[in-house]
């Protein structure tokens, strides 16, 4: 699937197939899953040609066990009153994510706050693992939804040929629901949301949302529990 800007889409907002292609497609008897088939692969390729490589030093620093990211397949949909809920063996989905850039801090955003996170260039272990996972899963909302992908608000995108993903921070009374702690230096610090820096790595605990239909369209977001600022 493309992944690109702020929403998935296979027609005019693409950059794999512009509006011409796609209708030469569809006059040769492609359907809409084909052209959809067609686009993630595409994507596969382009993500594995613009693909750095781990710079760390004498191995990489910080290491990902992928294999413990939970089994998409074993999601549960749970239609509710005004929204769907994902679990996984009824639980809420938590997940860890791999050493991350964060290169704009936290934007305030409504109550909540924004993160904008990025696979830099040093591409560490786990990387190219946990883009799939992310990408499935959205892949997995679509299918368990029964929508097409222009239907759901991506929270994964690609700039400048590298790719990253969206989060939040909520807030109650204005408070963040957020352990934030800066490790490095192996000196644990506990952050204020409001003079969080620039320019930084973290790791974060990430809760997959709630699905939520917002003008015909499905929304999710991944809500961070706990962010830790490394080196």
């Amino acid at each position: 699937m493309e992944i690109i800007n702020e929403e998935i889409d296979y027609t005019s907002k693409q950059q794999i197939l512009d509006d011409s292609e796609i209708d030469a497609l569809k006059e040769a008897g492609y359907t809409d899953e084909d052209i959809k088939e067609y686009i993630a692969d595409a994507y596969s390729k382009i993500t594995a040609e613009n693909k750095p490589t781990c710079k760390c030093l004498n191995g990489c620093s910080y290491s990902y066990d992928f294999t413990k990211l939970v089994n998409i397949d074993e999601f549960n949909f749970t239609p509710e009153a005004k929204y769907t809920s994902i679990q996984h063996n009824n639980n809420r989905v938590y997940v860890d994510t791999p050493r991350l850039y964060l290169p704009f801090g936290l934007d305030k955003y409504y109550n909540n706050w924004s993160l904008n996170f990025e696979f830099d260039t040093k591409y560490c272990d786990g990387h190219p693992e946990f883009i799939d996972f992310l990408s499935n899963v959205e892949c997995s909302i679509i299918n368990n939804m029964n929508i097409k992908p222009d239907e759901l608000n991506t929270q994964l995108k690609i700039k400048n040929g590298v790719p990253g993903f969206y989060a939040r921070i909520q807030s109650i009374n204005r408070k963040p629901v957020c352990t934030i702690i800066d490790s490095r230096n192996n000196v644990p610090n506990f952050v204020n949301v409001y003079k969080f820096p620039k320019d930084v790595h973290v790791i974060a605990k990430l809760r997959l949302g709630n699905i939520w239909n917002v003008n015909n369209v499905l929304c999710y977001k991944y809500n961070i529990v706990e962010l830790r600022i490394v080196d």
